[in-house]
């Protein structure tokens, strides 16, 4: 959700700085701003590589210290992503895991 606020926000900048900084400097340079094409462009973000060592010291910390940086439910879905087949222990749990 906070991604498409950035992204809304760079495209609103970006709207402002390419008429009100670039057009005019362009036009001061005795260029004609709409025939130069002058974009402004953000680098988009990668994501991290997560490895399963990655969500297990993450729960093993969220164990240790009493902090739920993860739910035990979330690390589960996690490694099910990554492909790992989970055993299902508990009754409440005996909903299929799936991959999505």
């Amino acid at each position: 959700m906070a991604e498409r606020k950035v992204l809304a926000l760079q495209r609103f900048i970006k709207r402002i700085i390419e008429r009100e900084v670039f057009a005019p400097v362009i036009a001061q340079a005795e260029f004609d701003p709409r025939k130069v094409d002058c974009r402004l462009n953000w680098v988009v973000p990668e994501r991290p590589q997560i490895s399963a060592a990655d969500i297990v010291r993450l729960a093993e910390v969220s164990a240790q210290y009493g902090v739920q940086y993860v739910r035990p439910e979330e690390v589960r879905r996690m490694l099910v992503k990554m492909g790992f087949d989970l055993i299902v222990e508990s009754a409440e749990e005996m909903l299929p895991v799936t991959n999505s």
